[in-house]
């Protein structure tokens, strides 16, 4: 549970449509006619909703341990099961030939041999265990927006196409840059945030730096650099004044005397492995109290997420105001090292 301990990762969704949803009694029995089907014995992917405190209980119409203050938490679990593709291929090609022998005939039509590897399938599939995973769902009905801990392409879509299902509600990304964003202006933040960092530049925090690794691409090659103190090793400053940009950067950064560590990764601007605080329960020798550690984390976790969106809007500021010119005066100059 990423939410309640650990390292957090998420990607944010703003929600559209059916105002029901906000309803527990309503969004409780879509959540039960799409929780996930512990009877299930197929192959592929499987997805349907659980608690988030156990993978095994999916019982929202009895509980309402899923709402928490004005969010509803819950789980996505997936479940995968497969059979290795050779090992289906050396049962299927024996029972082919069994069939053959049986029926005396030199050749097995098509549709038998469709049937042949679907029986074998099943049969193999019942001694198969799936590979099972969950994701955290935090949805704040305040603001209407959905935290969702998968980071993957698949998953978010695996995610927004059950989101909708059960809720009838639309799932659109929360991107720091907005819509349409492009690649490049993602690098371009990232080249800013990490200059920032070692030049002491304004972000609105008591302390930012970068923690020691970085990772910078371009067209042909990926260079990562991790140091005690990255500042003090020029190789990561010469791949970005070849033309590399940064694609990754771990921070760790202070505000309100608290503080965080993460990573911001890719051109959704993914923020993972948030490490922050503990705010509530038994960090302080008490009983653990749930519900205090879900809205103290998730109001942290927020904090963290609108810090970085102010550090865009700063860094649209000076894009705005004369990029070039910021590259030649300030970081080209940083860069080589001279300045």
């Amino acid at each position: 549970m990423p939410i309640v301990s650990g390292p957090y990762a998420a990607r944010r969704f703003k929600v559209t449509g059916n105002p029901d949803a906000g309803n527990p009694t309503v969004s409780g029995l879509a959540l039960q006619d799409n929780a996930f089907p512990f009877d299930w014995t197929g192959a592929g992917m499987k997805t349907g909703w659980v608690s988030m405190d156990n993978l095994l209980d999916a019982n929202f119409e009895g509980s309402r341990s899923w709402v928490v203050g004005s969010y509803y938490v819950f789980a996505m679990r997936v479940d995968n099961r497969a059979v290795p593709a050779p090992l289906l291929r050396a049962h299927v090609d024996k029972a082919v030939e069994a069939w053959r022998k049986e029926h005396d005939r030199s050749r097995v039509p098509r549709e038998i041999k469709r049937e042949i590897k679907e029986q074998v399938t099943l049969d193999l599939l019942k001694g198969t265990n799936p590979r099972t995973r969950t994701f955290d769902v935090c949805w704040d009905l305040t603001s209407s927006v959905v935290c969702f801990s998968g980071l993957t392409d698949t998953l978010v879509d695996q995610f927004r196409m059950l989101f909708q299902r059960t809720f009838g509600c639309t799932l659109e990304p929360v991107h720091a840059m907005g819509e349409e964003v492009k690649s490049t202006e993602v690098a371009d933040f990232y080249l800013w945030l990490w200059w920032a960092c070692e030049n002491g530049a304004d972000l609105g925090v008591e302390e930012a730096v970068i923690d020691g690794r970085i990772t910078l691409t371009n067209l042909n090659a990926t260079t990562t650099v991790a140091a005690d103190h990255l500042d003090q090793v020029p190789e990561a400053r010469l791949a970005a004044l070849k033309g590399k940009r940064p694609t990754s950067l771990k921070l760790n950064t202070k505000f309100n005397e608290l503080a965080f560590s993460f990573t911001l990764q890719g051109v959704d601007i993914d923020m993972v492995g948030l490490k922050i605080p503990d705010g509530s329960g038994d960090a302080k020798g008490q009983r653990f109290d749930r519900e205090a550690t879900i809205l103290d984390r998730m109001s942290l976790h927020e904090a963290v997420q609108d810090k970085v969106h102010e550090w865009v809007k700063r860094y649209e500021a000076v894009k705005a105001a004369d990029w070039d010119a910021w590259v030649k005066e300030e970081c080209n100059p940083w860069l080589d090292g001279t300045r």
